[in-house]
């Protein structure tokens, strides 16, 4: 679990900045949703869309490309988690779609920092079309923390924008690669 705090965290560092970030693939926008394809010194290479709000708070669909895993990050300012970094709870993903539910399911959930979580290893044939065909995925957190919802506008463009991200990864000569982080991926 360290490791993949430790990669969460570099995923943090890439999107706002860091020096050793390389963007090889930028998408359109679609709806609220923007992806990327980022690399980075030491990190997995991760093909993402994201949606971020006028405060500053951001959800990000998450495919690590060296190990395949498929994940959610969170970024609420608003919230002030009291639990500990690797803390590791339940939290029920719902979807909706016209205002009815349509698929919903429990996901693991991980504290980052006391406004950051994840929900970790997604099952991607269930996750994805869920993300893709519904207007609105709510996560309803344990405790105290406010849930979140988040629109699901351009949702579909964006996942295949990371499909054709992929695909560009896939076609880099080798010697561009990133290498991966020790005991993750490949």
């Amino acid at each position: 679990m360290k490791t993949f705090l430790t990669a969460i965290a570099l995923v943090s560092t890439l999107l706002v900045g860091a020096a050793q970030a390389e963007v090889f693939y930028a998408g359109e926008k679609s709806g609220i949703w923007q992806t990327f394809g980022l690399t980075g010194d030491g990190s997995n290479p991760v093909c993402l869309a994201m949606a971020e709000w006028p405060d500053g708070s951001d959800i990000q669909y998450v495919k690590d490309l060296a190990d395949g895993e498929l994940y959610v990050r969170i970024y609420n300012v608003d919230w002030d988690i009291t639990d500990s970094p690797g803390t590791e709870v339940q939290a029920r993903v719902n979807f909706y779609k016209d205002d009815q539910f349509t698929a919903g399911g429990t996901a693991p959930l991980i504290v980052v920092n006391h406004n950051t979580v994840v929900l970790a290893n997604l099952e991607p044939t269930k996750f994805t079309p869920a993300f893709m065909e519904n207007h609105v995925m709510r996560v309803v957190m344990p405790g105290t923390t406010s849930n979140i919802a988040v629109a699901l506008n351009g949702s579909s463009d964006a996942v295949m924008n990371m499909a054709e991200c992929m695909v560009e990864y896939d076609m880099k000569d080798p010697s561009e690669k990133t290498p991966t982080v020790p005991g993750r991926g490949a």
